[in-house]
C-alpha cells in the first residue's frame, strides 16, 4: 500500500458505483481509494486502508 499526502482542501475522488457483490464503494485505483480514506481519516473516521476485490476488481475501503 502505497502513501502519499492530500493536498490542503482537495476534496475526494467521488466512488464509481457500488459492488454488486458486498455493497461497497468502488475506486478505479488504488490512489483513488488511498485518496477517499485519507480524507475520511481527517473527517474523524477511524484508519483505513485499501483493497482490490476479486469480484469487481475495483478498489475498496477496509478498517481492517
Amino acid at each position: 500500500m502505497s502513501k502519499f499526502r492530500l493536498p490542503k482542501y482537495e476534496t475526494p475522488p467521488l466512488p464509481q458505483s457500488l459492488c454488486p457483490v458486498s455493497g461497497k464503494n468502488q475506486y478505479a485505483s488504488e490512489e483513488e481509494a488511498l485518496r477517499a480514506a485519507k480524507y475520511r481519516e481527517k473527517n474523524g473516521s477511524v484508519s483505513l486502508g485499501a483493497y482490490k476485490c476479486i469480484d469487481c476488481f475495483c478498489w475498496h475501503l477496509t478498517s481492517k
